[in-house]
């Protein structure tokens, strides 16, 4: 992994840690503090049973980020109301997008589309399937980007919402 693409994944978590600990509290940042040092521990401790060129101090780094990431978004969710929790996962999938982690994006997204459709309003529902359609055109998938265009533009035509229906027909 080379350096930049390292400095990119550390500010794209702390961007989404810093999120969890305003939108989740003091408590919240405590404990991902102690799950950090205590995940730390257990690995490298499992890791010194590998030979040296097994895993690059870079790797290391990138498993541990990526642990990181899944660990605040499924922990968030018991310091959050679920109405909250659909919100915050929304913020983190355009934090995702931002800093082109489309596959993060994409996963919750579809989680706030499918398992917690109950707990969005339409207006986020509307934009979420919105954001999909985005990133299934940008990997030029034409039957998804599609059918994720046509939710959002049911939903926005149910809300009656001029701004993004205009959106549609630029």
């Amino acid at each position: 992994m080379n350096i930049l693409h390292e400095k990119t994944l550390q500010a794209f978590l702390e961007k989404v840690s810093s999120l969890a600990n305003k939108s989740c509290g003091r408590t919240f940042a405590n404990k991902m503090s102690k799950l950090r040092t205590e995940r730390e521990r257990l690995l490298k401790n499992n890791w010194r049973k590998l030979p040296p060129e097994a895993l690059i101090t870079a790797e290391e780094q990138e498993i541990f980020r990526v642990i990181d990431f899944d660990t605040i978004v499924l922990n968030a969710s018991e310091y959050l109301k679920e109405k909250d929790y659909v919100v915050f996962l929304y913020d983190v999938s355009e934090i995702s997008i931002s800093f082109s982690e489309m596959e993060k994006a994409q996963r919750l997204l579809h989680i706030i589309v499918t398992k917690l459709k109950n707990h969005a309003n339409n207006l986020l529902l509307a934009k979420a399937h919105q954001k999909l359609g985005d990133i299934s055109f940008y990997r030029n998938n034409w039957v998804t980007t599609l059918r994720q265009y046509k939710k959002s533009l049911d939903l926005f035509t149910k809300l009656k919402n001029n701004e993004y229906l205009l959106l549609y027909l630029l």
